[in-house]
């Protein structure tokens, strides 16, 4: 069963760069990890909402692991994660 996980981040700056460079650099990377479905970003004001959905939990926890390692190496100036959330599809529009 798939699983979503998502990350609500605190959005310090210019979200055109930051959505930029995880669209360039982070979701390649993502991309090539097992498991890997989907990806999205959201803006809400000085938020950022990361939505991902892969194959299985496993594959969602390798994931989440990539993204933080990123973010820490990439972004930490301008994203603070606030909340994660991670679980199995209970039921999606996708399907129907």
């Amino acid at each position: 069963m798939a699983c979503k996980r998502v990350g609500v981040y605190a959005l310090h700056g210019n979200s055109i760069d930051v959505v930029r460079q995880v669209t360039e650099e982070m979701l390649p990377v993502l991309k090539r990890q097992p498991g890997f479905i989907d990806d999205e970003l959201i803006t809400a004001g000085d938020k950022l909402i990361s939505i991902s959905t892969w194959r299985s939990r496993e594959h969602a926890t390798e994931g989440a692991v990539k993204t933080a390692s990123f973010v820490h190496d990439h972004l930490a100036d301008h994203l603070q994660l606030e909340h994660s959330f991670m679980g199995e599809v209970a039921m999606s529009s996708r399907g129907a």
